[in-house]
């Protein structure tokens, strides 16, 4: 899992490689991906979703058009998906390609770009499609601890079969949106060095890294999810759908 992202490159590098010398054309074959979000399912922290966002950042040629969140699966499984997830998939991965193909951008997901510790406050500013940033807690269920997706956990053992999650002791205490495109988070204490700040790491079954829980859920109501997404205009014509907003993607910040 540690070595997705530089697998992931290098496979998109072969891929460029190879096709240039088949069709001899000079522009970049692009890779369009959505971010896994379905680990709780299968007892695991999400170290690959995590792995997706840190490709897609560094190499242009990776697009992470989609979080996986904000949508429904089929219950049987919570892993697959109905047929409207699929649809609504393919829309923002029209939305993401239109942008680095026809406009030639270096098309990137929510994400945070610095963050800034003040004693018991968290300040993080994110790069954000269409500001202002807002909470959203129609299409996502809100989770009960109200932090809107964001937690602080203390992760040992990772990568094996002795991994364990926990709550810190410095938890937090409200969440906000401090500008457009800044939240800032509030604890009930100073952060203590190596935990780490996460959003959408949460949701039924998030506990159980080490094997897989009975109980664990995916997608929007149950699942691991979160609340923040930007204010995205575009809207699926389809009756009782959704609007195409960007929603955050899962994401870690290590105190």
């Amino acid at each position: 899992p540690l070595k997705y992202a530089e697998k992931l490159i290098k496979l998109v590098g072969d891929l460029n490689a190879d096709i240039k010398e088949i069709t001899k054309q000079t522009i970049d074959v692009k890779c369009v991906m959505y971010q896994l979000a379905c680990h709780n399912t299968y007892g695991r922290y999400p170290r690959i979703a995590l792995e997706q966002l840190k490709a897609s950042l560094k190499d242009n040629r990776i697009v992470l058009a989609k979080t996986m969140y904000d949508v429904d699966y089929n219950t049987a499984d919570y892993v697959h998906a109905p047929n409207k997830t699929y649809r609504n998939m393919g829309n923002y991965y029209g939305i993401g390609l239109f942008e680095v193909i026809v406009n030639k951008k270096h098309y990137l997901p929510i994400y945070p770009i610095k963050h800034f510790i003040r004693r018991s406050e968290i300040y993080i500013q994110f790069h954000v499609h269409k500001k202002p940033l807002t909470f959203d807690e129609v299409l996502v269920n809100p989770l009960a601890d109200g932090n809107k997706g964001f937690n602080i956990y203390n992760v040992t053992n990772e990568i094996s079969t002795t991994a364990n999650i926990s709550q810190s002791s410095i938890t937090i205490t409200n969440v906000e949106i401090y500008s457009e495109d800044t939240i800032k988070l509030t604890l009930s204490g100073n952060p203590l060095v190596g935990s780490r700040l996460t959003y959408g790491v949460n949701g039924q079954g998030y506990d159980s890294i080490s094997g897989v829980p009975a109980n664990a859920r995916s997608g929007r109501i149950s699942g691991a999810r979160g609340n923040l997404r930007d204010s995205q205009t575009y809207f699926n014509q389809v009756v009782d759908y959704f609007n195409l907003y960007n929603y955050c993607p899962i994401f870690e910040i290590i105190i």
